[in-house]
């Protein structure tokens, strides 16, 4: 399964494997890599990108918990440890913690809907 996010960003999730893995979309641009691997929840808010994880990679190191801020319109990828981290640069963007929703859910949102209206998601759930 491939959900697109903003672009250059996609979660996909290989056939038999349960979990989901958000990357820079391969053909975009070979000089950028970003990965998540074991992705759980995820929503887009006025043009960025949050995303939690367990068991993924921040920062290209392995951590047991990982919290994304993906800021596609200036190429900015920042992962955090914890969750405390995570809060402290939200609150320096002047940015209120946005909720995170299942990627499953996402997945057969899309599923019932074609197109993710994210906006639609945030007002009802």
């Amino acid at each position: 399964m491939r959900l697109p996010l903003i672009k250059p960003y996609e979660a996909i999730q290989l056939n038999g494997e349960t979990g989901w893995f958000v990357q820079i979309q391969e053909s975009v641009d070979s000089n950028r890599l970003f990965s998540a691997p074991n992705s759980q929840r995820i929503n887009i808010v006025n043009d960025f990108v949050f995303l939690y994880g367990k068991k993924t990679l921040v920062n290209s190191n392995e951590a047991d918990e990982g919290w994304f801020v993906l800021e596609p319109k200036r190429k900015l990828e920042k992962g955090f440890f914890s969750h405390l981290q995570y809060k402290k640069y939200l609150d320096s963007l002047g940015i209120k913690e946005p909720k995170l929703y299942n990627i499953d859910m996402i997945a057969r949102y899309q599923a019932d809907h074609d197109t993710i209206d994210w906006r639609a998601i945030n007002t009802n759930h």
